[in-house]
């Protein structure tokens, strides 16, 4: 999965894991691995409204702070006196519900709870200043896009577009027209898009870019400038141009660490070692470099989507590579990660998209262990697949049951279970494409996007095999 981008995985529309990446997008502020001077002004002239009083924008501009770098306990002490002061200063309780949609998103990577939040702002606009709905819309941008509710993402982007301009704020038209990019982008990785939006999102990024060309050369605008290349890196990604993907990545890379962005430049290895795997063997030693850096930054900012992210990577590069036992391990804790990134989504349609990653990170376990002959551990991971689907599909809207834990039957518990005359077949299936490829589009390599197989588990009171049964499912759909 590229940064910023879905996994182009044809089996469902996916979206991004809990990118608190975009954390800078939903507070218009960069981020940074120290705090830096920024301007504390909440109010532009342009609004016509009563300007925030001066004892309560530190206390904002703290929040900002706080969550831009990663500091949650912190933001929630600041949340807390700005409540207090809202009581006395009716100014100031949008912005207090605006900040608690924030922490819906970062703290508790409940999608649901930040849109509701941000929905119910923007219904009341007659009582929220103008620069505080241009936030919300391009916060509910990025909450859509990491539903994969891509055409929601566009259209509220879209509806930012006259706000910013009314305030003559460049950044954050370059930053809505930056979603608008991801959202096209994204969705032609899926074929929800057509190839039309590909010149589209080109004509996009380089408007953005225009844009920042005349603004002041702050610590924000080169974070965004590296956010864009990173942007014209997935255009050229989609094309195959490998070779001018990497020069775009290293771009937003170099941009990033020159302005101290740690995180940011975590994220662009993660992006390079993705098209350096693509490369060939040639470049696999490259791929892991920029993966393992793309991790220990994850970890550093407790990032745990992009932590998911780049254990997959790592551990897809090792099963490439035969070494199935590291690749098992990579799983295991990738595994471990997924239970605790699953709650948040407002929809089955987003439910179905976020997730697409888990589902190729299970199937890719499954054939590991396979091709490492622990059937044992195939067999197990394989039923807990099942459970969290068959859990998913009974949800049908309902957060408890969506939200329970997909606990199985060990494999010796199932054999102990079984009659001395039983045998439990079992199959499982990897690499189904649901999507039709449409629109014209040439076939391009979909990044980790497991091999067409099925197979059949054998399981008795004492012993268990595996088969590959020689069947794509691709070829028994209906």
């Amino acid at each position: 999965m590229f940064t910023r981008l879905v996994d182009d995985n044809a089996t469902a529309a996916s979206a991004e894991i809990c990118c608190l990446n975009d954390v800078n997008d939903l507070l218009e502020r960069d981020e940074r691995g120290t705090v830096q001077p920024t301007d504390t002004s909440m109010h532009s002239p342009i609004t016509g409204q009563m300007a925030l009083s001066a004892s309560s924008t530190p206390l904002i501009q703290n929040f900002l702070d706080a969550v831009r770098d990663r500091k949650i306990d912190r933001s929630q002490v600041f949340l807390a006196q700005l409540g207090q002061q809202a009581v006395k200063d009716a100014a100031l309780v949008p912005w207090h519900r605006y900040f608690e949609g924030i922490l819906a998103n970062e703290r508790d990577h409940d999608l649901a709870a930040a849109e509701r939040i941000f929905l119910e702002l923007l219904d009341e606009t007659a009582s929220v200043e103008l620069e505080l709905q241009g936030r919300l819309c391009l916060a509910l941008a990025v909450t859509y896009r990491r539903q994969n509710r891509l055409e929601e993402c566009v259209a509220i982007c879209q509806r930012s577009l006259p706000i910013y301009t009314a305030l003559d704020d460049v950044v954050g038209e370059a930053k809505a027209l930056k979603q608008i990019v991801i959202a096209y982008v994204t969705g032609f990785d899926q074929a929800i898009f057509g190839v039309d939006v590909l010149p589209a999102a080109v004509e996009l990024c380089q408007r953005a870019l225009a844009l920042l060309s005349a603004a002041p050369a702050t610590n924000e605008i080169q974070w965004l400038k590296g956010t864009l290349w990173n942007e014209i890196g997935a255009l050229h990604r989609v094309r195959q141009e490998w070779e001018l993907a990497v020069e775009a990545y290293q771009h937003y890379r170099d941009i990033h660490l020159a302005s101290g962005y740690r995180f940011g430049a975590g994220l662009a290895e993660g992006n390079l070692g993705e098209i350096y795997l693509k490369q060939g063997e040639h470049s696999w030693a490259a791929a892991r470099d920029s993966f393992t850096i793309a991790l220990e930054s994850a970890r550093e900012f407790s990032d745990r989507g992009h932590e998911l992210e780049a254990l997959a990577n790592l551990a897809y590069l090792e099963q490439q590579q035969g070494c199935f036992e590291d690749a098992m391990e990579r799983y295991r804790q990738a595994i471990a990660l997924i239970g605790t990134l699953r709650a948040g989504v407002s929809s089955e349609t987003a439910r179905t998209g976020f997730f697409a990653t888990v589902t190729e990170t299970f199937a890719n376990a499954v054939l590991t262990a396979q091709a490492a002959s622990q059937v044992d551990l195939a067999f197990a991971w394989c039923e807990q697949a099942r459970a969290r689907s068959f859990l998913d599909l009974l949800a049908s809207g309902t957060d408890d049951i969506y939200r329970l834990a997909a606990d199985t039957l060990s494999t010796s518990q199932v054999q102990t279970a079984l009659a001395t005359t039983n045998v439990l077949l079992a199959y499982f299936t990897t690499g189904l494409r649901e999507t039709v490829e449409t629109r014209g589009r040439k076939r391009y390599d979909r990044h980790r996007f497991p091999p067409a197989k099925t197979l059949l588990f054998a399981v008795t009171g004492k012993s268990i095999e595996v088969f590959d049964i020689d069947l794509s499912p691709n070829d028994v759909l209906p």
